[in-house]
C-alpha cells in the first residue's frame, strides 16, 4: 500500500474501516455460499459463474486481511 501522509484519517481509524470492510466482505460470501447451485442441477455455467464469485470473494478477504496485519504492524 502507497504511503499518504493522512491529516484526519488515523491508524485507529484505519484499523476500524478494514475491519468494518472484513466483516462486510465476510458477510457477503456467507450469503453467496448459502446460495450454492448444484453441481448436477445447474444450468450452463451456473455453478462455475457461482464458484468464480466466490473465490474472488475468498482472494480479496484474504488481501483484506493482509492489509489488516500490515496497519496493525506499522501502528
Amino acid at each position: 500500500m502507497k504511503e499518504f501522509d493522512y491529516e484526519y484519517f488515523t491508524q485507529e481509524d484505519k484499523v476500524t474501516y478494514l475491519e468494518a470492510e472484513l466483516k462486510r466482505f465476510e458477510g457477503q460470501h456467507f450469503a453467496m455460499s448459502l446460495s450454492e447451485p448444484s453441481r448436477l442441477q445447474s444450468k450452463g455455467d451456473e455453478y462455475i459463474q457461482w464458484q468464480k464469485q466466490i473465490q474472488g470473494a475468498e482472494e480479496f478477504i484474504t488481501k483484506l486481511r493482509k492489509q489488516l496485519a500490515q496497519v496493525k504492524d506499522n501502528g
